[in-house]
């Protein structure tokens, strides 16, 4: 029930977002649509930009789960996970411009230095110093390719935008990655 829940408030949110800038639409806009208690919203979600995170960290779960289970490469789900933001282009459209400290930008920085870090630990490399900093370097430039594919409209197909990613990577992390 709780995550169909979250679900239900989720796509409520995307479909607003849809008609409206993330900055205009208000928690009881958002709790009104969806036919919910304050209550149950802020049961779930701390603020608006959690909210949003959480559309998009649905996705990036199952990405990451597909990746340790070694199911698919880091190729694979990154296209994958560049055609879910297609498809939602609109909504990506509107939060990439939502500045919080919760923004969408920098959720995708953090969740994307998580993977790599939790990937490293699991084949068993150490998270040296140098190794930090080249997962912070490469989790940078992946952040602002994405975005600024997101912010001009997204032209380029997502197997261009994951070849960019992949090619900018420090040659020390594709030999760590499953790429």
């Amino acid at each position: 029930m709780k995550e169909l829940t979250k679900k239900a408030i989720a796509d409520t949110f995307m479909e607003l977002c849809e008609t409206n800038k993330v900055e205009k639409i208000t928690v009881r806009q958002i709790i009104e649509t969806a036919g919910i208690a304050k209550q149950t919203f802020y049961r779930y979600f701390n603020d608006k930009a959690d909210l949003m995170n959480f559309v998009y960290e649905r996705q990036v779960k199952i990405t990451n789960t597909r990746i340790f289970s070694s199911e698919k490469n880091l190729y694979d789900n990154s296209i994958d996970l560049l055609q879910y933001i297609l498809k939602h282009k609109k909504y990506f459209s509107v939060i990439v411009d939502y500045e919080t400290q919760n923004s969408f930008p920098n959720y995708f920085y953090d969740s994307a230095f998580e993977f790599y870090c939790n990937y490293l630990k699991k084949n068993s490399i150490d998270l040296t110093e140098e190794n930090i900093a080249i997962i912070s370097f490469n989790c940078a430039g992946a952040q602002k390719l994405l975005i600024n594919w997101i912010k001009h409209g997204m032209k380029e197909e997502p197997e261009q935008v994951v070849n960019h990613i992949i090619n900018c990577m420090p040659q020390k992390l594709k030999e760590y990655i499953k790429i």
